[in-house]
């Protein structure tokens, strides 16, 4: 059985990767063309990626419009600013409880709306938070791993809802499953976090000790000469024990 994620460093790793989403959101909302007009940060992580390919243009606008509706409704029942980044937990944790349930149902429900456009691949993702959040980690799985199918290969969104299933599967404490799901975002070289994806990679399979799989996929991210600060030091220094060991080159 594969153990619990409880070190201090996956959990330092796993924080570092929730604030990729945040800078994400931020890039977004300082380039705000490129969104189609949407002001949630849900529909920001969509407007991200490339548009056109299969998605009609009209249908994304609404879709994008009528979503980001329901994500501000959300902020405000949170008794956030509408565009927040961050949403502080009520006094009244039920409020907030309701209100993550009600909006994640909600914002699957626009998602089966609207399927096939990359704001419903956006609300999945987002749903998938606010389940997790509320404890429904099996729930959050399922919906990262929806958003994941939905998202056209490879896109920027795509490698952002894979992000988020293998923090879930991480902290369900299947490790194996949040290396593949980690490695999946990394294959995707306009990801704007795909070393740090590759790097917690490598670091889940050494929580289960397939020392040769983690080290492999620390000479891959080596090969891709990856900018200073793209990898937590933390973590880094714990994947550089690799590079003296035999077997994989």
């Amino acid at each position: 059985m594969a153990k619990r994620p409880d070190s201090k460093q996956a959990t330092e790793t796993l924080e570092e990767i929730e604030s990729v989403f945040d800078r994400l959101a931020e890039w977004v909302s300082s380039n705000p063309r490129i969104v189609l007009g949407v002001l949630g940060g849900i529909l920001g992580v969509a407007g991200i990626v490339g548009l056109g390919q299969s998605f009609s243009l009209r249908s994304e606008q609404k879709g994008s419009e009528e979503l980001a509706a329901i994500y501000a409704d959300y902020l405000s029942a949170m008794g956030a600013t509408p565009g927040a980044l961050e949403v502080e937990e009520p006094a009244n944790r039920e409020v907030g409880q309701r209100a993550r349930t009600e909006y994640a149902a909600k914002l699957l429900a626009g998602a089966d709306e609207h399927g096939g456009t990359l704001a419903a691949v956006g609300a999945r993702i987002q749903a998938g938070v606010l389940q997790a959040e509320s404890g429904e980690l099996d729930a959050a799985l399922a919906t990262w791993r929806e958003a994941a199918d939905e998202a056209p290969a490879p896109s920027s969104i795509r490698s952002l809802a894979l992000l988020r299933l293998g923090g879930g599967l991480e902290k369900s404490g299947d490790f194996p499953g949040a290396a593949a799901a980690y490695a999946q975002a990394a294959d995707n070289p306009s990801f704007p976090a795909r070393f740090l994806a590759l790097a917690s990679a490598a670091r889940c399979w050494l929580e289960v000790g397939d020392r040769e799989q983690a080290k492999a996929l620390y000479l891959q991210l080596e090969a891709t000469e990856p900018p200073a600060g793209s990898i937590p030091e933390h973590v880094k220094s714990r994947l550089e024990e690799l590079k003296g060991e035999g077997g994989a080159s």
